[in-house]
């Protein structure tokens, strides 16, 4: 907040979006940010509410996966490579999005070769 305070005039119209992996992990004391938390500027995105994986967004696919439980996960990750594989990506190559798959997956679940098979397997 201090940096929009100081630099007022190229952010006097900001808007905010605050993503939750759920409900249940939004913090219930919110009485320091209250005022913008309640104002039009912030939106709240609840990660577990968005509807099915495969009509959102491969951005949408890619934090709904750094929420998978490591049951999961493997399974998430081979579909989601799947999607890359087949469809547009724009302008972020194919095969960076994968690594960013593989990356996601390493810092949330041990990484085993098993499981490194179970996501590249088709």
């Amino acid at each position: 907040m201090m940096y929009l305070n100081r630099n007022r005039s190229e952010y006097d119209d900001w808007y905010c979006v605050v993503i939750f992996p759920s409900r249940s992990n939004e913090p219930s004391d919110t009485r320091t940010h209250r005022i913008f938390l309640n104002s039009d500027q912030v939106q709240r995105i609840y990660l577990d509410e968005l509807g099915n994986p495969d009509t959102l967004p491969i951005g949408i696919n890619l934090m709904q996966l750094t929420i998978a439980s490591s049951a999961t996960m493997a399974e998430q990750a081979r579909l989601l490579i799947e999607r890359v594989q087949l469809e547009s990506t724009g302008t972020l190559p194919k095969n960076e999005i994968i690594d960013i798959i593989t990356t996601i997956c390493c810092y949330e679940v041990k990484v085993t070769p098993l499981l490194l098979l179970k996501v590249y397997s088709s």
